[in-house]
C-alpha cells in the first residue's frame, strides 16, 4: 500500500514537472519571437530574470556558507543539515544558470564569455566563479550520496568533507560578492555604485539560506521522514535572528548615506524606494518579511513550534526576494543624467513601424517596468526545477540517514561498535 507521504510527494513531482515543461514552453516562443516577448527595454535591460538569478545565487551561497561552516568552524550540530545544505546550493545554482541563458536571449551568446570575454569584467568573473562554484558543489554531493564514499569509513568521509569546506565556504562567500559586484561597480549607477553592496548581499543571502532551511525541516517532518532534530533547528534560529540584524543594519546604512545629502540621483533612487512606487515593497519587506520573523524567532512560545518556524523561513525568503527588486530596479528607473532628454526606450511598435507610440516622445528619463506572462512563466519554471532538483535531493539525504540509522543498530545488535570492530 502507498503512503499519503509517498503520494503527495509524487504529486508534488508532477506538478513541479508540469510547471518545468510549461515554463520551457514559454521558453522556446521567447527563442522563436525574441526578448520583445519581455517587459525588458534599454532604460531597463535587466529584469524579473536577473532579479530571479541574483535571488538564487543568495539561496545557492546561504545554503553552502551553512554547510560549509560545519566544518571550517566545528559547529558539531550544523554537521547533520550539511547534506541538505549542499543539495540546496546546486539546486539553487542551476537555476540561477537557467535564468542567465532565459536573458541573453540567444543561448550560444553564453560562448561569447569564453571566447571572447573581457576578464577585466566582473561578468567574466561572475560566469568563471559560478562554474567554479557548481563543480564543487557537484563534488560534495558526490562524496555525501555516491555507493563509493558510503562505503568508507566515516573518519575519512569527515576528514574529506572538512577539505572541502575550507575550499567552498570562500567560493560560497566569493560567488555573492561577485555577483554583487556587477551592480556595485557601476560607477554611472550612484545607487548601485557603493561598497557595502557585496555585505549586503551575502548577509541577505545567508538569511534566505537559513530560511529555505527551516522550510525543508518543516515540510520533511509533516510529510512524516525524519528532518533536522530540534536542536539543530535551535541553532538555525539563532543564526537567522542574527543575520536579519545584520541585514536590516547594513541596508538601512546605504539607504541612509544617499538620502542624508538629498539632490543626487541615489538619492532619487531612494525616494524611490521609500515613499514611491516601489514603497510598499520595502515596507512589506521591512515589517512582514523581516520585523514578523525576527518576532517569531526570539518568542519562546513561538519559536519552538514548527509551524510558527516554516512560517518565519518562508518570510524571509520574500523579504529577500522583495530586497532584489529593490536593489536592481531602482538603478533602472532613475537614470543619471542631469541634462536629459532622456534615452530611447527601444521598444518597436509592430503596428506603426516606429519605436514609438503616435504622440509620445521616442525618449524617456523615468520609466516603468513589469514583466509580461513569459517572463513569469519561464521564471516559474526555474523555480519549479529547482524545487525538484531539492526534492530529490532531501530525499537521497533521508535515505541516507535510515541506512545509517540501520546500520548502527545492526552493529548494536550484533555486538558491535560504531566504528565498526567486532566485540570479542
Amino acid at each position: 500500500m502507498v503512503s499519503s507521504a509517498g503520494r503527495t510527494g509524487r504529486n508534488w513531482m508532477f506538478l513541479m514537472g508540469a510547471m518545468v515543461l510549461v515554463g520551457f514552453g514559454f521558453y522556446v516562443n521567447q527563442l522563436i519571437n525574441g526578448l520583445e516577448v519581455t517587459g525588458m527595454n534599454n532604460l531597463v535591460s535587466w529584469g524579473l530574470y536577473i532579479i530571479t538569478f541574483a535571488f538564487l545565487v543568495g539561496l545557492s551561497a546561504g545554503g553552502l556558507i551553512v554547510s560549509s561552516s560545519a566544518y571550517v568552524l566545528k559547529i558539531e550540530k550544523l554537521k547533520t543539515v550539511a547534506p541538505v545544505g549542499i543539495v540546496v546550493a546546486v539546486a539553487c545554482i542551476i537555476g540561477a544558470g537557467v535564468l542567465i541563458i532565459a536573458d541573453v536571449g540567444h543561448p550560444e551568446r553564453i560562448f561569447n564569455i569564453i571566447l571572447g570575454g573581457r576578464y577585466t569584467s566582473p561578468l567574466a568573473w561572475d560566469f568563471l566563479v559560478i562554474s567554479i562554484y557548481l563543480a564543487v558543489g557537484l563534488y560534495e554531493c558526490w562524496i555525501f550520496f555516491s555507493n563509493k564514499w558510503k562505503a568508507e569509513a566515516g573518519e575519512k568521509r569527515e576528514a574529506i568533507l572538512a577539505k572541502a569546506a575550507y575550499f567552498s565556504l570562500p567560493i560560497a562567500l566569493l560567488v555573492h560578492s561577485i555577483t554583487a559586484w556587477i551592480f556595485g561597480l557601476q560607477v554611472g549607477r550612484p545607487f548601485w555604485d557603493t561598497a557595502l553592496m557585496a555585505p549586503i548581499f551575502i548577509s541577505s543571502a545567508v538569511v534566505s539560506g537559513l530560511g529555505i532551511l527551516l522550510v525543508i525541516a518543516y515540510l520533511g517532518r509533516k510529510a512524516g521522514i525524519p528532518g533536522l532534530d530540534e536542536d539543530n533547528v535551535d541553532t538555525l534560529v539563532k543564526l537567522l535572528a542574527g543575520f536579519i540584524l545584520l541585514d536590516l543594519f547594513l541596508f538601512f546604512c546605504e539607504l541612509f548615506t544617499l538620502a542624508y545629502g538629498g539632490g543626487t540621483v541615489g538619492a532619487e533612487a531612494v525616494s524611490l524606494i521609500l515613499t514611491g512606487k516601489l514603497a510598499p515593497l520595502l515596507w512589506f519587506e521591512l515589517i512582514v518579511g523581516m520585523a514578523v520573523p525576527f518576532f517569531i524567532l526570539i518568542n519562546k512560545s513561538t519559536r519552538r513550534s514548527p509551524g510558527w518556524i516554516g512560517a518565519a523561513g518562508v518570510l524571509v525568503m520574500v523579504a529577500v526576494f522583495l530586497k532584489r527588486i529593490n536593489i536592481i530596479l531602482p538603478g533602472f528607473l532613475v537614470t543619471n543624467m542631469p541634462d536629459r532628454p532622456g534615452v530611447s526606450t527601444g521598444r518597436f511598435i509592430e503596428s506603426t513601424g516606429q519605436y514609438f507610440e503616435a504622440g509620445e516622445l521616442p525618449f524617456a528619463s523615468i520609466t516603468t517596468y513589469a514583466p509580461t506572462l513569459h517572463e513569469i512563466a519561464i521564471t516559474i519554471g526555474a523555480l519549479a526545477l529547482v524545487a525538484l532538483i531539492i526534492t530529490y535531493g532531501v530525499g537521497l539525504v533521508m535515505k541516507m540517514d535510515t541506512r545509517a540509522e540501520g546500520s548502527s543498530s545492526k552493529q548494536f545488535s550484533s555486538g558491535g561498535n560504531l566504528s565498526g570492530g567486532v566485540a570479542k
